[in-house]
């Protein structure tokens, strides 16, 4: 299933300098919606908006789900690019900050949804120091032959200079009368992704194992060849036979124009020399047609663009053939090698020879397999660590809520949400990387946040486990209440990983 193709939100169309795509998450069914508050916010930027169906009640959202259609990209989240130099100004990035903050309170109050969860391929463009999600998310064009939907793919591969690498200020969600409720959009996202997933892989697993065997491309290929070979034969007599039967009626025309004698006799020639020609033209359209039809059904447009170039030439063909087998071999080893580096999990979990034969038997079927799965495992583990990153945002809304009691001390509570914020950071940092969940919460209570008065650094492991309560020290034995949530949360998140 292809992709949507992209319309011009602007009369300027986008140069080959822009490298960056800025999306905002739009619910694609509102787009007509939205577009008044696009072409106003964004009237100084090149941007461009998915171009759906007038009637997008009838639109199958699955259309842009990666999930389901197999292509790298994941639309539902990209409905509309912001297209981006990587040499942009400050004052031009500022500028931007602004617009889409103004854009965000305007689709708010219009009361079109907006996404918080960042498609796979994608970095969130977050808020303050603790991270924020927002419903924006930006990305580099890939380079050729490049997949994000691999184990520690790059958001960046071409290296280029980051734009973007900003995040907004808490403050100016109330200069900008944004409503902004954590909790509510952590939920309603990991609602979304939990149903999305179970759903997506249900589907994958029904499609995946109703697939047969069948010959494989490389036979298939050789079917093709014997056939197109025997066709383009006759094809190409059929035109010689056209032509040469044309010539013959063209010279009769002319020794008949050389015995007429009066201007009649030579109008009804001319007449004659009219319809032949037009007559050849159109058998030869036809002929043509039949030749474009044959190839499109085949869909092997190398060896048909080929024969009309250059001729029906019996080497040339058997080169082309063995070009195609080649690359053809070349893309079963690349599918192969994907498939045995993913993680196994899913239908990633077979890995018998069996298996990787039937790759052969279609290797493009296979590759949209392959990519619906990785878009399925990104999506789980983006759900495993949203639901950690709750879980540390409620911890920490605890502690806060503790500050106003006399009897426990401020400060400390305070160190604490400094260095769970860290682990937010640190987990956030991991995101897309092989790393394990075990090692960045283990490195994390290692490092040092703060130093003592004489310099000595205090390890965030210590932090969390002084009392706050000074008045109970007979209770300093036991874990505090944050020791006792991270042993939670190793508990609940040992073995994950982020990629």
């Amino acid at each position: 299933m292809p992709l949507i193709n992209y319309v011009p939100g602007k009369v300027e169309q986008a140069s080959a300098e822009h490298q960056w795509f800025l999306h905002i998450h739009i619910d694609p069914f509102y787009l007509s919606q939205a577009k008044p508050i696009l072409e106003k916010s964004f009237k100084n930027y090149n941007w461009d908006i998915l171009q759906l169906p007038s009637q997008n009640s009838l639109f199958d959202k699955r259309k842009l789900d990666g999930a389901y259609t197999g292509e790298q990209v994941d639309q539902r989240f990209q409905a509309v690019r912001i297209l981006l130099k990587s040499n942009e100004s400050s004052a031009s990035i500022n500028f931007l900050k602004h617009c889409l903050l103004e854009c965000w309170h305007k689709l708010q109050s219009a009361g079109i949804p907006l996404y918080y969860q960042t498609p796979p391929g994608d970095r969130a463009l977050t808020m303050g120091e603790s991270e924020l999600l927002t419903p924006f998310s930006y990305t580099a064009k890939l380079k050729d032959g490049y997949t994000f939907l691999q184990p520690a793919a790059e958001f960046n591969p071409n290296h280029l200079p980051n734009p973007l690498n900003f995040c907004f200020d808490p403050k100016s969600l109330s200069d900008y009368q944004i409503e902004y409720d954590l909790f509510k959009i952590l939920k309603a996202t990991l609602r979304n992704l939990q149903l999305h997933t179970t759903h997506a892989q249900s589907q994958l697993d029904a499609d995946f194992y109703s697939l047969n065997a069948f010959d494989t491309e490389i036979e298939k290929l050789h079917q093709f060849y014997n056939a197109f070979s025997k066709f383009y034969l006759s094809y190409c007599n059929d035109r010689q036979a056209l032509e040469d039967n044309y010539k013959l009626q063209i010279d009769a025309l002319h020794k008949a124009n050389e015995l007429v004698d009066t201007d009649a006799q030579r109008t009804e020639i001319a007449k004659s020399y009219v319809k032949l020609y037009q007559d050849r033209e159109y058998a030869l359209r036809k002929r043509e047609k039949e030749f474009d039809d044959y190839c499109g059904k085949d869909n092997i447009d190398e060896l048909a663009i080929l024969s009309r170039i250059e001729g029906y030439q019996k080497d040339q063909m058997d080169s082309a053939f063995s070009m195609l087998r080649d690359k053809l071999n070349y893309s079963v080893e690349q599918l192969h090698s994907l498939f045995k580096s993913a993680p196994k999990e899913g239908i990633f979990t077979l890995r018998s020879q069996a298996f990787l034969d039937l790759i052969r038997s279609n290797v493009g079927l296979h590759q949209l397999i392959y990519n619906r799965q990785m878009h399925i495992l990104i999506e789980q583990k983006q759900l495993l660590r949203l639901k950690c990153l709750l879980n540390i945002y409620q911890q920490m809304t605890q502690i806060n809520l503790t500050t106003f009691n006399p009897f426990l001390c401020k400060q400390s509570a305070t160190y604490k949400q400094v260095v769970l914020q860290q682990l937010v950071h640190k987990i956030n940092a991991a995101a897309g990387t092989p790393q394990e969940f075990d090692k960045v919460i283990n490195d994390w209570l290692q490092s040092a946040s703060f130093a003592e008065k004489n310099h000595t650094e205090i390890s965030n492991k210590k932090i969390i486990s002084e009392h706050r309560n000074t008045f109970f020290n007979q209770r300093s034995d036991k874990p505090t209440s944050t020791e006792n949530f991270v042993q939670e949360l190793k508990k609940n998140y040992s073995g994950m990983t982020f990629s």
